[in-house]
């Protein structure tokens, strides 16, 4: 089943029970594994199903293949289903179930999922867990819900480091750099050792406070002591120099690197270029990012777009027609958003969402006029490239939740 022989697998099932071997209930939970794991799903839960007929009772690990399987594939709403179902038999779900599916909630889309298995924790005694504990504080901070894992984290009877990064890295997640230099501080108090997740994070932090000097004291404690320092470090690092609008210092980071940099580290130059206006860097990091993703129809679209601003490709306006018709255009243009626990999918180009009131009008007239009015020097690529009867994606998910929800204190949206 590892390498992929689930016929060879069946052969020697059979073969078991044939030669007189009983086929207990590991032997039936590793043919589940192996065929969801080889994409191979009726397989898998006919004999999930078939293990009561013939007398073999599933156990936690049973039900745990089937959910671990479902969520390899990219299946979440299948492993929540069979979660569900093995809530409401006799096995009860336990710390690998847990741990194996809070992953999955880590998305501003599935908000109220994580507090339904933080829920499941409290009734079945699972809570005094750490792991699974550590789990929730980083699932609630990736769903949006900060508050909820603040709370979580202030009320643990003891904390390790993961804890501590965990908490950290969701407070540098939402922005709150203040809160996650309070963190560092209270750490270093409990003398919890310091590790590379700490440091990537607080770079980050000093980033958003453009505390550039406080970031490269932490780039040099982690050189004297040794540290293997990963991509995520370097990506960190560009990120505090872009913020700060110092691009070369970014750029001459990437190019000192003792590293290839990767897909990441790119990126954030790219961000930062188009944070500070620098098209020629901008440019720059967009041949690196295809030459790593050819494919990608982001990026080929990011590519297109600053070839037209550059005047590569003619007039901008030029560029509008072909981009927009392109598969590309609909993919790169479109995001969810949470509404009364359902998710909506809104495309830029996409006019149900306009009919949905008249004040939209007026969201749109005070749009245009913010956009008239902003002499910001950053480089919004899909600024350029935006009709003036047309609203970006996210501006038409924020118009269509305050006309739903006027009183909503929060807005989720996720991008592609």
């Amino acid at each position: 089943m590892q390498a992929g022989y689930c016929g060879k697998a069946h052969e020697l099932f059979l073969r078991m029970e044939t030669l007189g071997f009983r086929r207990n209930v590991v032997t039936w939970n590793v043919m589940i594994s192996g065929y969801i794991q080889n994409k191979e799903e009726e397989q898998a839960i006919e004999h999930f199903q078939k293990m009561e007929v013939v007398g073999i009772r599933k156990n936690a690990a049973s039900w745990n293949a089937l959910i671990s399987g479902f969520l390899h594939n990219g299946d979440v709403n299948k492993a929540f289903r069979v979660f569900r179902q093995m809530q409401l038999g006799s096995e009860k779900s336990n710390s690998i179930t847990i741990l194996s599916i809070l992953p999955s909630c880590a998305n501003l889309v599935s908000a109220w999922k994580v507090k339904e298995i933080h829920a499941y924790v409290l009734r079945s005694g699972l809570h005094p867990d750490l792991p699974i504990l550590n789990s929730l504080i980083d699932t609630y901070s990736k769903s949006g819900d900060l508050t909820s894992a603040l709370t979580l984290f202030n009320i643990l009877h003891s904390r390790d480091y993961i804890s501590w990064n965990s908490m950290i890295a969701g407070c540098v997640l939402h922005g709150c750099s203040h809160a996650a230099q309070e963190l560092l501080h209270r750490m270093k108090l409990e003398s919890v050792k310091l590790n590379q997740s700490t440091y990537t994070s607080m770079i980050r932090a000093y980033g958003l406070d453009e505390l550039v000097n406080d970031g490269k004291e932490l780039f040099m404690n982690m050189i004297d002591q040794n540290f293997s320092l990963g991509m995520e470090f370097y990506a960190a690092m560009v990120e505090l120099f872009g913020r700060s609008k110092r691009l070369m210092e970014a750029y001459n980071m990437i190019k000192e690197m003792p590293i290839a940099p990767d897909f990441t580290v790119w990126n954030e130059l790219l961000t930062a270029a188009r944070y500070c206006g620098n098209v020629k860097l901008a440019s720059l990091a967009t041949e690196n990012l295809i030459s790593m993703e050819p494919k990608n129809p982001i990026i080929q679209s990011l590519s297109s777009s600053l070839q037209a601003i550059c005047g590569n490709s003619g007039d901008v306006s030029n560029m509008k027609k072909p981009w927009k018709e392109s598969k590309e255009y609909d993919f790169y243009s479109c995001c969810w958003m949470e509404d009364r626990h359902q998710v909506y999918t809104i495309f830029t180009n996409d006019k149900t969402v306009e009919s949905a009131s008249s004040k939209l009008v007026e969201f749109y007239r005070i749009a245009k006029e913010i956009k008239t009015n902003n002499s910001d020097t950053r480089l919004d690529i899909e600024e350029e490239l935006e009709d003036d009867d047309e609203v970006h994606c996210e501006r038409k998910a924020i118009m269509f939740s305050l006309v739903r929800r006027p009183s909503s204190k929060i807005i989720r949206i996720s991008r592609m």
